[in-house]
């Protein structure tokens, strides 16, 4: 009885040691495959990072964009109001110059009558 008995102790560790290979590499995909998530979570972890590096480089480039625009728009609004000084001034000038000539002319005339 020994012999038979050792025989299927044998027998039943050699199972159970089968079991244990295939659960080794049960565990062995397994491992290989969380690896190959971790690999591809931070392949997308990268990707969303230039990403979003570009997206905040794209706003910043719109916001420079809009602020130039902006600057643009104030320096034509300044210019116009520039024209629309000198030609105030000119006509502030021009009237000043006509009203010494009608200051002239009251002058000659009241003279021309004292006269």
């Amino acid at each position: 009885m020994n012999g038979i008995g050792e025989e299927e102790q044998s027998d039943n560790l050699f199972e159970k040691l089968k079991q244990q290979n295939k659960k080794i590499k049960n565990l062995e995909l397994m491992l290989d495959e969380e690896r190959k998530k971790a690999q591809l979570l931070a392949n997308l972890n990268a990707e969303l990072n230039i990403k979003l590096e570009c997206h905040t480089f794209d706003q910043q480039q719109s916001k420079i964009e809009y602020d130039s625009l902006q600057q643009q728009s104030s320096r034509n609004d300044l210019d116009e109001k520039n024209d629309e000084i000198d030609k105030l001034n000119k006509q502030i000038n021009d009237l000043e110059w006509s009203l010494g000539e009608y200051k002239q002319w009251l002058n000659d005339a009241n003279t021309s009558i004292i006269i």
